[in-house]
């Protein structure tokens, strides 16, 4: 496991990893390799896009973070 998705993952690092490789097997994808890491990368990329369409300013950060968005 690379120092990147720890530090991005936190706690969580081992179940959000095993997730996206459940889903690379259900997608019939290979769950190592450059194919799993080009997964991961389209996944933080979702996620940073989905990030900047709902947060606008930091109270609305401070509100996804809360659960609130």
């Amino acid at each position: 496991m690379r120092a990147a998705e720890t530090a991005l993952a936190g706690r969580y690092d081992a179940l959000i990893i095993a997730m996206l490789r459940q889903r690379c097997l259900a997608d019939q994808l290979p769950a190592y390799g450059d194919v799993f890491d080009a997964q991961l990368h389209a996944h933080m990329n979702r996620g940073v896009l989905l990030l900047y369409q709902r947060a606008k300013s930091l109270p609305d950060l401070c509100a996804l973070a809360a659960g609130e968005g």
